[in-house]
């Protein structure tokens, strides 16, 4: 750990000091993880050796095993994560900085709904035909990245091989 001061002052030949700024820094690792998808659970693994592990983000759980630092991150917003995992070993904590890079999934149906400005306060009701391709009944979970504009009615629901079902 180091600490830097700086001194501002509020004229030209430096008489008159006006702040003064104390900055500590420590040399901590830096791990950048692979693209994570966002709105699913992703498991990502660290290399490192701790007893226990906690995280910053409460989008993202750390659990210390053996050889490695296991993240369960499940990303709130697209762009980089940034975040802390203290990593414990006996009485030593170790600062890490972790960056999740979080990205949209490709999309495998799109839809293109043109709207008046007049349209765009109320509500607009869509129906959404869900089919199941599986040769085994399937429970699907519906998650949006625009939970306040986007809602599906229900939330999760079960679909027999090749049943064909309509939300809205």
């Amino acid at each position: 750990t180091q600490r830097a001061f700086i001194l501002l002052y509020n004229d030209a030949e430096l008489v008159n000091e006006w702040e003064t700024w104390e900055i500590t820094y420590t040399a901590v690792q830096r791990f950048e993880t692979k693209e994570v998808p966002y709105g699913q659970t992703s498991i990502v693994a660290l290399p490192v050796l701790c007893d226990r592990a906690y995280s910053s983000d409460p989008n993202v759980t750390a659990i210390a095993q053996r050889d490695c630092i296991v993240l369960k991150a499940k990303p709130a917003k697209e762009g980089v994560s940034i975040f802390h995992v203290q990593a414990a070993r006996g009485q030593q904590m170790e600062r890490l900085v972790v960056a999740i890079p979080c990205v949209l999934p490709t999309p495998s149906y799109q839809d293109f709904v043109d709207i008046t400005y007049a349209q765009s306060g109320a509500p607009i009701y869509r129906m959404l035909t869900f089919t199941n391709a599986e040769p085994r009944q399937k429970v699907f979970r519906v998650f949006t990245n625009y939970r306040a504009h986007i809602r599906v009615t229900p939330e999760q629901f079960a679909l027999a091989p090749m049943e064909q079902k309509k939300l809205r």
